[in-house]
């Protein structure tokens, strides 16, 4: 990410002024170039996503680059939308952005929100470390921290005391990340991370006085923090499974649930948990009493349930199930709003455009949000470039989701084995591995020779 110069050479300021884009007012050009732009919740899938999506982030790029190529007003414009969210996803990455950073003074003010989520291979860990020192120096104005790197490897930054915003990836410990709670939890309004198994016995109480939102993880053995943590006024929680390897019984993660509620769910007014059955519902709202909005899947809408306070909610549903669309109204007495939504949608972290309230609607009255009741905008360029890639499933073809592996598509073994990442390579890894991804102090790269590396990669 080198610094980005004046878009418009001398050859091209004696253009005709009508050649010239039209001198909207800033507040009509933010708003188109937001809706150009993917949102947030689409950027945060973008890492996970797989084919026959292409990579978001770089369509929102590109159309980032495209904008503030335009005039001096649109650079000026551009150039804030470009910086003020940075997401590091590749460590070649790191000393580019710091060259940017140090080639402009105003560049480092602009930037809100850093991630950093790459993966650290050998001989980049002075490099990543001295890099983020300095980013966290010329950055004075962030406020959204995330660190989720792709490895173990990782040593955390300190952060900045601006933050007010933190996200942790699953791969760090808890012991690692404590000490920024206890920096921050003063000023802290959002926080996402996983849950640890235990705590140290030495583990501080902290008290988070501003903090509203949770996005919390729950492994097999996740411990809810309980009197560790007081969050006096948490008004949104996320909460999601992260059973990829062991799963555990149905009453554990019951039980999970329960007490993290027991302990702050009589302020939430937003709750979203998707992964419990139906008879657990009830229990959710008896410990929430002045919740306003839950998003469960279908399954919860088989019963009457009485929240006195429940006006809205989101049903996931495999698939949408158009017949069932209005029927909740006698189910959910308080309920003013209720959107259908295809049950694919809780793989994206956010999913909370605006909801109506009850006073908004009618107090006596039942919105029932589907598609034809939505106003449609021109469809935006992020969303094109995925629906381009969208093919026609092909029956004989690998990409196919619904395809079956056929024994007779296997080549015999007459690949070469310098092109196979064999899996029998796993069962020899010796116990200590992590000292094999460590390189000698010798072997260390540095910023330039990780730039130019990174500038190969791009042509």
């Amino acid at each position: 990410m080198e610094p980005i110069s004046d878009p418009l050479p001398e050859s091209e300021k004696s253009v005709v002024a009508q050649n010239r884009p039209l001198d909207f007012p800033d507040e009509i050009l933010i708003t188109v170039f937001r809706h150009a732009l993917p949102p947030s919740w689409v950027m945060d899938w973008a890492d996970t996503s797989v084919a026959p999506f292409p990579p978001i982030w770089s369509a929102d790029l590109r159309t980032k680059l495209a904008i503030i190529g335009v005039s001096k007003t649109w650079h000026r414009i551009g150039l804030e939308f470009l910086y003020e969210s940075v997401v590091l996803r590749r460590i070649g990455q790191m000393p580019a952005f710091v060259r940017a950073l140090e080639g402009r003074e105003d560049v480092g003010g602009l930037v809100r929100h850093l991630q950093i989520s790459y993966f650290l291979p050998r001989g980049y860990y002075g490099l990543h470390d001295s890099q983020t020192r300095i980013i966290m120096a010329l950055c004075s104005n962030i406020s959204h921290f995330a660190f989720t790197p792709r490895t173990l490897l990782c040593t955390l930054p300190s952060v900045g005391s601006t933050i007010t915003s933190l996200e942790y990836g699953p791969s760090l410990e808890y012991s690692d990340i404590l000490p920024s709670l206890v920096q921050l939890c003063p000023t802290l309004r959002s926080l996402s991370l996983t849950l640890p198994e235990k705590y140290s016995p030495e583990h501080p109480t902290l008290t988070f006085p501003n903090l509203e939102n949770v996005r919390l993880e729950l492994a097999s053995d996740s411990t809810i923090p309980g009197s560790r943590w007081v969050i006096p006024g948490l008004r949104r929680a996320v909460l999601r499974d992260r059973f990829r390897l062991a799963f555990p019984s149905y009453r554990s993660r019951q039980l999970q649930v329960q007490t993290f509620l027991d302990a702050y769910g009589r302020t939430i007014k937003t709750l979203v948990v998707l992964f419990l059955k139906l008879g657990d519902l009830q229990l959710l709202l008896d410990r929430c009493p002045v919740l306003e909005h839950i998003s469960a899947s279908a399954s919860f809408c088989l019963w009457p349930l009485h929240p006195p306070t429940l006006r809205s909610i989101d049903i996931l549903c495999y698939p949408i199930d158009a017949g069932v669309i209005g029927q909740s109204e006698w189910k959910f007495p308080a309920l003013r709003v209720c959107r259908y939504m295809d049950g694919g949608l809780e793989h994206f972290r956010d999913i909370s455009p605006t909801i109506p309230t009850g006073d908004e609607v009618g107090s006596d009255e039942l919105t029932v949000v589907t598609d034809d009741s939505l106003p449609h905008l021109p469809q935006s360029s992020w969303l094109a470039v995925m629906l381009s890639e969208v093919g026609a499933a092909d029956d004989s073809s690998d990409d196919d989701p619904d395809y079956v592996f056929n024994s007779d598509d296997d080549d015999g073994g007459s690949m070469d084995d310098s092109d196979s990442d064999s899996d029998s390579d796993a069962h020899t890894v010796s116990e200590g591995w992590v000292d094999e991804f460590r390189m000698p102090e010798d072997c260390e790269i540095d910023s330039d020779e990780a730039l130019a590396i990174f500038r190969s990669t791009l042509r």
